[in-house]
């Protein structure tokens, strides 16, 4: 799979990570999702069918992925034309959706 095409899916990951933080109570979440709004200069998506109820696991671990990531990095992530230097990003998305 090409790397543009993971970043469309990736693109996907970072509605439900912004939608997920706003019906997660952990602070894990509620941080993701504003360093995306910051990072990215973008306000957040709202979607309830991508809410999660929790912040645990998948929404858990890319929240993580997120928080621990750069702006630059994230800007290149979702990008149109991401680059090597966000795919350390993608690796960590990557182990959060693996079983």
């Amino acid at each position: 799979m090409a790397f543009e095409t993971l970043s469309t899916c990736a693109a996907l990951v970072l509605i439900a990570i912004a939608s997920s933080a706003i019906g997660c109570g952990g602070d894990e979440c509620a941080n993701a999702d504003a360093h995306l709004t910051e990072c990215l200069a973008a306000a957040t998506p709202s979607s309830a069918a991508a809410r999660a109820t929790t912040c645990k696991g998948e929404p858990a671990c890319i929240a993580g992925c997120v928080n621990g990531a750069e702006c630059s990095t994230l800007k290149d992530f979702y990008s149109t034309k991401p680059t090597d230097a966000s795919k350390v990003l993608l690796d960590c998305y990557t182990k959060c959706q693996t079983p």
